[in-house]
């Protein structure tokens, strides 16, 4: 979430803190097969968000001519008196902040890089708030030149505007079926004693936000899919066993974090004014916003090699999204002692690995994030 927008955390203002989660599972083996269902009644934790008011009381500035024309407009035909806008803005999503978004340019690119409409969204903050009406704002129905126009002339008159959302919590239920096998060949053989399994949930009507952020959220039945094989595989006498996993995930409607597949895949739209990253949109208009029709699809491969005593351990670990993007960490950790560890891993990001949209692929949300890490525990 860009930092000119606050967020209103409904956690404990709703009463979600009381709730509780719950659920059962089966599961039986079979020789080398084995069989699981279960169903869970849960709140998403990741929860929705929606525009909410700001209930802010602070009018426009008057150091510039529309600031001060709107003051005046409030004052007189909406009987704010000598409080200019300021009441009414406390009824809309947006508070005056010389911090918040200041051009139509930020807005749409914003909007695209966290897989938002900017028109669409626009919009909702217009039509669902009668404050926003009241100031004569309109909705622009899918015309860019009139949102640019808009957007334009508020940051304009406000000098930057913050916005105002607010996250609630759903409940949900999830059922899902799996089943496993362990596989038999030639004792010490890559084939032998390889893990697999397959599962899959079903979530219907769960709770998402909207790429509008509209008041009535985005209900949809959600499906996972996952493959995970694992297995230790001894290549050397003198190391220990190295421990190997791959997973293969497919999600319907949604992400890793929860957004909705709608607002993936903009191109960049045009050269009008600034665009702040290239590979977002500066306009997110259904027309240039497919989403992604197939599903997400991600692949994990992971291994673990300790070293003889068990003083060194190497790692590494891949993320790909399948639409161009690739988390690459190689990891390494020192223990010397059984008190003090130091671990230490490397990001290595990179959201256009085949030359696709980079906003096709999660991995552009995270592609300023090549980084060493370094870190140190001692056990008391």
């Amino acid at each position: 979430m860009p930092s000119q927008f606050y967020l209103n955390d409904r956690y404990v203002q709703g009463g979600y803190n009381k709730n509780i989660n719950f659920g059962i599972r089966f599961k039986g083996e079979f020789g080398n097969f084995n069989l699981q269902a279960m169903a869970t009644r849960r709140y998403n934790p990741l929860g929705a968000i929606r525009w909410t008011q700001s209930g802010v009381n602070k009018s426009l500035p008057n150091s510039n001519v529309l600031g001060l024309a709107f003051n005046q407009y409030c004052n007189l035909v909406l009987g704010t008196g000598t409080q200019g806008c300021g009441p009414i803005l406390a009824g809309t999503p947006f508070e005056v902040a010389p911090a918040g978004v200041f051009t139509a340019e930020e807005w749409f690119n914003y909007a695209g890089y966290i897989k938002l409409s900017g028109l669409e969204g626009l919009d909702r903050a217009i039509d669902e708030f009668d404050s926003s009406q009241d100031l004569l704002a309109r909705p622009v129905n899918g015309d860019f030149n009139a949102a640019e126009g808009q957007l334009s002339a508020f940051f304009v008159a406000a000098e930057g505007l913050h916005g105002h959302i607010e996250r609630h919590y759903f409940a949900e239920t999830v059922i899902g079926l799996g089943g496993g096998y362990v596989t038999e060949a030639e004792p010490g053989s890559i084939f032998d004693q390889i893990i697999m399994n397959v599962e899959a949930t079903y979530t219907p009507k769960r709770t998402f936000t909207a790429i509008d952020l509209r008041q009535g959220f985005d209900k949809r039945s959600e499906i996972q899919v996952g493959f995970v094989a694992e297995k230790y595989q001894r290549f050397s006498t003198e190391f220990p066993a190295t421990y190997m996993v791959f997973q293969y995930l497919w999600q319907k409607e949604s992400d890793l974090v929860g957004l909705l597949l709608d607002g993936y895949g903009s191109e960049n739209y045009s050269s009008r004014g600034v665009v702040l990253d290239s590979a977002v949109p500066t306009s997110a208009t259904p027309r240039i916003t497919p989403g992604l029709k197939a599903g997400a699809n991600y692949a994990v491969f992971a291994a673990l090699q300790p070293f003889p005593n068990y003083i060194w351990e190497a790692s590494f670990a891949t993320l790909i999204d399948v639409q161009g993007g690739v988390l690459f960490q190689p990891g390494l950790v020192w223990k010397p002692r059984g008190n003090i560890t130091l671990n230490m891993f490397y990001n290595f990001v990179h959201d256009n690995a085949w030359g696709n949209n980079p906003n096709k692929n999660i991995v552009h949300l995270i592609s300023q994030t090549n980084e060493l890490t370094l870190r140190l525990g001692y056990q008391f």
